[in-house]
């Protein structure tokens, strides 16, 4: 493959952006002429776990893991896409989120879906899946947090690449697509902890993979989920996390990436995840919350031989 920089792909040397497609649901894609696509994945996230009577020790869902690649197309390849349904509360059990699949030809490029919340955890949890090893870039999977006495909310999703859970949420609190800035009860996880370049990944893999910008069509910036001490919550921006949640009034879900917060009253059910994000765990008679849904984008570059 011919590696190009990031300004022969976007608008310098004859070369041009030629379409940018999300995928929010399963489809095909012909390619219409031959160039070059870099496409993103991420699974789905994994559901909130709940708890029996008396057991508050639950965990929210791990996040999905994703992947970038970049490579050349030939007119007519069909790019099928599947995307990961997030894992669902059903009968006290809650399920891991589904694998984002894209397949060209005969290779499949898998970002793997986040596994299900715990109920009655013991101890930190093991660390979530990678997603196959034929991607240019990605992360891994993001574990919840686990503080033993009150539920977590949902892992967010290590959109900028900073490490093994790096987005895992305690407290209560959901988690952010970088970290959760919630270690107590009240807030969601926010996507910029102190510190920390939002383009801290960006030096260590190829200029033309560059999350930088409309990599992902959607913004994962954002900021916490809402105060919840005043009895009252807003949503979460885009990425951050969703709010703890001690009534029906509080709304909790994550934004894109962020985790869903939980919920510690009884018959109230923790939060959905944002995008790829796990769901938010609850306390006794009630559902964990869904994960978020899986999700692809991907840009096609045409005119490469300019």
């Amino acid at each position: 493959m011919t590696i190009l920089n990031f300004t022969d792909l976007y608008g310098g040397g004859g070369k041009y952006l030629a379409m940018q497609m999300p995928f929010f649901d399963s489809r095909a894609w012909p390619v219409p002429q031959d160039g070059i696509i870099i496409m993103r994945a991420l699974g789905a996230g994994g559901g909130g776990s709940s708890g029996a009577s008396g057991q508050n020790n639950q965990t929210g869902g791990y996040s999905g893991s994703w992947g970038c690649k970049a490579l050349s197309v030939s007119k007519g390849t069909v790019i099928t896409v599947e995307i990961g349904a997030g894992g669902v509360w059903v009968n006290n059990a809650s399920a891991g989120g589904g694998n984002t699949v894209i397949t060209i030809g005969t290779e499949q490029y898998i970002a793997a879906g986040g596994p299900n919340g715990k109920s009655g955890a013991t101890g930190p949890l093991p660390n979530g899946p990678s997603p196959s090893g034929n991607w240019d870039y990605g992360a891994a999977s993001v574990r919840p947090g686990w503080v033993g006495n009150i539920p977590t909310g949902g892992a967010g999703v290590d959109i900028f690449a900073q490490g093994n859970n790096a987005t895992a949420s305690i407290g209560g609190a959901g988690g952010g697509t970088m970290y959760s800035i919630g270690v107590g009860s009240s807030y969601g996880g926010g996507a910029l902890p102190s510190g920390k370049s939002l383009f801290g990944m960006d030096g260590g893999i190829p200029e033309y993979l560059s999350l930088d910008g409309m990599g992902w069509g959607i913004s994962f910036y954002g900021g916490r989920g809402g105060d919840t001490s005043d009895g009252s919550a807003g949503y979460a921006g885009p990425g951050g996390g969703g709010a703890f949640a001690s009534s029906s009034s509080v709304i909790n879900n994550g934004g894109y990436g962020g985790g869903g917060g939980a919920s510690t009253a009884p018959n109230k059910a923790g939060g959905i995840g944002g995008l790829g994000a796990g769901g938010g765990a609850a306390a006794t008679n009630s559902s964990g919350g869904r994960g978020g849904h899986g999700y692809a984008f991907i840009q096609f570059f045409t005119n490469i031989g300019g």
